[in-house]
């Protein structure tokens, strides 16, 4: 959706794009200004590369007229610009640590304990 080589998504960019419902932003973007994705009411997940080190605004991604959108989730490097979004904004972050894709589990961790919040026994050994 966003080429390669953008280095910055402009004020209001993606404003009340209500179709958007999964964005994966491009290694190399920088910037991600003031309500850039703001009113995209379906938007529930972002992926953020490492590269990006300013979110200038605390309502750029995640929120509508209606405040927080609910179940927004951030993907993201741990300790990045995205992790800071996501803890400050108290949307939920998920680490995708060195996978290049989202929802990759370590190994012998059953994907169903994953989402229903629980390990069983055979992931814990």
């Amino acid at each position: 959706m966003i080429p390669k080589g953008v280095t910055s998504i402009g004020l209001q960019a993606f404003y009340g794009c209500s179709n958007l419902s999964s964005v994966t932003l491009p290694e190399g973007l920088r910037t991600i200004v003031r309500k850039a994705f703001y009113n995209c009411t379906s938007l529930i997940e972002i992926t953020i590369p490492k590269s990006v080190d300013d979110i200038n605004d605390d309502q750029s991604l995640g929120y509508s007229d209606n405040g927080a959108i609910p179940g927004f989730t951030i993907y993201g490097k741990a300790g990045t610009a995205a992790e800071t979004y996501a803890n400050t904004n108290g949307f939920t972050f998920i680490d995708i640590g060195n996978s290049r894709e989202k929802g990759t589990l370590p190994s012998g961790i059953p994907i169903h304990s994953v989402l229903s919040g629980k390990r069983d026994s055979a992931a814990r050994e």
